[in-house]
This record gives structure tokens, C-alpha cells and sequence, in this order.
């Protein structure tokens, strides 16, 4: 039953990114709209849904395997995401005009 639970443990540090994704627009264009205050506000709402989502996911997984494996492997996925958008809104990066030729 351990192996079952590392083994979805890796699926759901998957799911914890695609959940973000559902979430959240990418990274990178986050830091374009991170020039706003209010949507900076949106992005950090989006996280918490986004890391409730995970939650939930990996509670459940961990009632069904019965081991805190799976739900360890997605609190790491929670905080390496919330990361990389963290990152993105303190590094803003306003959109360039660009000049076809």
C-alpha cells in the first residue's frame, strides 16, 4: 500500500500544477499583468483557490490510500507553485509596444 501512495503522491504533485494552471494564466503572463495592483490581487485569490483545490485533492487521496504520503507530496507542490507565482508578481514585466516592419 506504501508504493501505491508514492506513487500517487508524484501523480498529484502533477495534478497540483495543472490544477494552478486552471486557476491561474501562466507565469510569465502573470508578471505583464503584475503591473496592476488589482491584478495582483486577482493572482494572489487565484492561488488560494488554487491551493484549496490541492488541498482537497490530496486529503482525499491520503483518506483513500490511508498514509500522509500523498498529501506531503502536495503541500511541496503548493509551495514550489505559489512560488514561481510569487516570483512572477514581484518581478513585473511590463508588455513592450512592438513595430512590425
Amino acid at each position: 500500500m506504501k508504493d501505491d501512495a508514492v506513487i500517487l503522491g508524484i501523480v498529484l504533485a502533477t495534478e497540483v500544477a495543472l490544477g494552478f494552471s486552471a486557476f491561474e494564466p501562466s507565469p510569465v503572463t502573470c508578471r505583464h499583468l503584475a503591473t496592476n495592483k488589482t491584478a495582483v490581487e486577482t493572482i494572489r485569490y487565484g492561488e488560494a483557490l488554487a491551493a484549496g483545490f490541492s488541498a482537497t485533492v490530496g486529503i482525499s487521496a491520503s483518506i483513500a490510500t490511508k498514509s500522509p504520503i500523498p498529501l506531503m507530496f502536495a503541500i511541496v507542490g503548493t509551495i514550489f507553485m505559489v512560488g514561481v507565482y510569487e516570483w512572477a508578481v514581484a518581478h513585473p514585466e511590463p508588455i513592450k509596444e512592438t513595430v512590425n516592419a
